[in-house]
């Protein structure tokens, strides 16, 4: 049995699709029933949990041959921290009751630093903790920027006739999709030949600035001059609140932004064939961002 944390998610749906396919059995976890029936009409096994929920997460992974961990994004929370504590708390005590073999845990780049990486350093101490469990064989992907981040400039296009955020215009970021890190867990599991504990980068394609990424989106909408301008924070900060985000979560990702600019939060492997993915930012902004942008 392999269980599935965040099922319905970008990373997790990927990854409860591949193991089906592959005939495994598979017991996807959520809070939303209804999300959850597209897998368990293919046969898969659904378990209603909240992440934060210890009694319900140990049942969940119970007869687990391998596990896929990871803390959904909570946006909205007063306490973000806080609330990926409780989460790492839980998925620790559900995969170290069960005596689970294997876990594929989604990491971030950053992870490396214990704190001044906004939401990242919450990955550290779940990587933290699953490193002090004996007997469990665990991966840590550190995947780079996802390029599901963009998706937000859709509203700044049409509201401000420009793409802007808080890093800077000639930050080079690893830019990945998140279905390529699903694809790669998905693989690692039903692979499992990864022993005690490791981590692995996920870099994307290639390197990519938000300039270059403006031109990219503005040929695919027919805005051939768009730019992209760095935002300083406190004008940004009630931007994100507006969408949705709590005042602690902006100030997180404010955060994380100014480890990115200043060169605190990186990937520390070569890029290689073994970290480099397959989808282009090109191919992304065709597929997912401008679908978006129209809707």
């Amino acid at each position: 049995m392999y269980v599935i944390t965040g099922a319905t998610g970008n990373t997790g749906s990927v990854i409860a699709e591949t193991l089906l396919k592959a005939g495994k059995n598979v017991r996807v976890v959520g809070r939303d029933p209804k999300r959850l029936e597209k897998f368990t009409e293919r046969g898969a096994e659904s378990f209603i949990a909240d992440a934060t929920d210890v009694g319900a997460l140990t049942k969940a992974f119970a007869g687990a041959k391998a596990v896929y961990a990871m803390i959904p994004p909570n946006i909205g929370a007063p306490d973000v921290r806080g609330y990926m504590e409780s989460v790492s708390d839980a998925l620790r005590s559900a995969i170290r009751e069960n005596g689970t073999k294997h876990a594929v845990v989604l990491s971030s780049v950053g992870a490396d630093k214990s704190h001044g990486t906004g939401p990242v350093a919450g990955l550290h101490s779940l990587a933290k903790k699953l490193e002090g469990i004996p007997g469990l064989n665990a991966l840590f992907l550190r995947a780079g920027y996802f390029m599901e981040n963009i998706l937000s400039q859709a509203g700044v296009i049409k509201s401000m006739g420009i793409m802007a955020g808080p890093v800077t215009e000639d930050l080079r970021l690893p830019m990945i999709a998140t279905r390529d890190i699903g694809a790669y867990a998905g693989e690692a599991l039903l692979k499992l030949d990864f022993t005690q504990k490791s981590t692995h980068e996920l870099q994307g394609p290639r390197d990519v600035t938000y300039v270059e990424t403006a031109k990219f989106v503005g040929a695919a909408i027919g805005t051939e001059d768009l730019t992209y301008k760095m935002v300083p924070g406190a004008q940004l900060k009630p931007v994100l609140m507006q969408i949705g985000m709590s005042s602690n979560m902006a100030d997180l990702l404010l955060e994380m932004a100014d480890a990115l600019n200043s060169g605190d939060m990186k990937m520390l492997e070569r890029r290689s064939p073994a970290n480099t993915t397959l989808t282009t930012l090109e191919t992304f902004v065709a597929d997912a961002f401008l679908p978006a942008y129209r809707g």
